[in-house]
């Protein structure tokens, strides 16, 4: 009796023909090509401890959970095939215990504690490949902490593996270039602060709006200055965002108002908001010219509507507003040509509704 099954995959296929003992040829090159004597090495070894199963089978299962791994495999999942690989083949317990269901003794009855030891440490060791070694950071800056871990394979091998993993300090931004956008307050109306995460943009941008709040500049301030009590909006993605970001920056955490940039003696009152626990709405600043400043808290998920009506002194934005958002802002602002100024990182891209600031 002839027998013919055929397993497809997007890059190799897998055949099985008889009446000869079953063999695997690999037919398109592809991951499980690669690692056909890795995949051939776990299933020895798998026999061994399972004698009274069928060789063949076995292998057949193997590959064609090789082939399931290869279909679900990315580099974006930040680890090379061999890791998925071995999780994948763990399905042949599985296998072995449904091919062994005739029997009242379970599979893993039968194992060693040799064989046990042994499997827990290859859990183990795969464990502890998979997890990035501890290690120091480069010295030279003080921002945000990146790790970077490079792993392939070696060439003609399914088993070695190159590791790289380096580790950086960010450095933030720069006082410099932060003075620079602000200086250029004074002659533009429209502004842009991107850069990467935590390296202090929304710092920046909250220096800014507690300076025009409370009308206490710096002598080597060269940008916008406002000598009377302003209307401001402190923009932000939603407002949980706007809780734990430019709420934060501008009062300082929940519990310790007034260790943020708005000084404590010049908060006069906040304004709770509804629906969202501990989400300031408005907060009342005292002026230096002795009147009374208001700067709101805008969610973009309230939507272009949210941001009709009123009529700003400038607008904060952190994070990429959408564009009928944006463009709002821009009308808020016409009376007194007041400044807008964004924060961003540019995870949606650097164009889009703020092509007109980058021209």
């Amino acid at each position: 009796m002839e027998i013919l099954c055929h397993v497809r995959s997007i890059s190799s296929e897998a055949v099985i023909s008889g009446p000869r003992p079953p063999t695997i040829r690999f037919l398109k090159p592809g991951l499980v090509k690669q690692y056909a004597p890795f995949i051939r090495r776990e299933v020895a070894e798998f026999c061994k401890k399972y004698p009274r199963l069928n060789r063949e089978h076995i292998l057949f299962e193997a590959v064609r959970l090789a082939l399931d791994a290869e279909n679900k495999f990315g580099p974006e999942l930040g680890y090379d095939f061999s890791t998925l690989l071995r999780h994948y083949l763990k399905g042949l317990h599985r296998f072995a215990e449904k091919e062994d269901a005739f029997s009242n003794i379970p599979i893993s009855a039968i194992l060693s504690d040799a064989d046990r030891a042994a499997e827990q440490l290859r859990e183990e060791q795969e464990a502890a490949e998979a997890k990035t070694p501890e290690g120091d950071f480069l010295p030279g800056a003080n921002g945000a902490r990146v790790t970077f871990d490079f792993q392939s394979m070696e060439p003609n091998s399914a088993e070695k593996r190159k590791r790289t993993v380096i580790r950086a300090q960010l450095a933030s931004v720069d006082p410099d270039h932060v003075r620079q956008v602000w200086d250029a307050g004074a002659r533009y109306r429209e502004r842009l602060m991107c850069a990467g995460n935590q390296l202090g943009k929304t710092l920046a941008g909250g220096m800014e709006a507690g300076m025009h709040a409370t009308g206490r500049y710096p002598d080597w301030f060269e940008g916008r200055r406002f000598d009377k009590p302003t209307v401001g909006w402190a923009c932000s993605v939603s407002g949980e965002v706007a809780r734990d970001t430019v709420q934060r920056i501008l009062l300082g955490r929940s519990g310790s108002v007034g260790t943020g940039t708005i000084p404590k003696d010049a908060i006069i009152e906040t304004v709770t908001a509804r629906g969202i626990a501990d989400l300031v709405g408005t907060i009342k600043v005292r002026h230096e010219s002795g009147g009374v400043s208001r700067i709101g808290l805008k969610s973009y998920l309230a939507g272009r509507e949210a941001f009709q009506g009123e009529t700003l002194d400038w607008a904060w934005a952190d994070e990429e507003p959408p564009s009928d958002v944006f463009t709002e802002l821009l009308t808020r602002l016409n009376v007194g040509s007041g400044p807008l100024w964004l924060t961003q990182t540019p995870l949606l891209g650097v164009l889009g509704s703020r092509a007109p600031v980058l021209a």
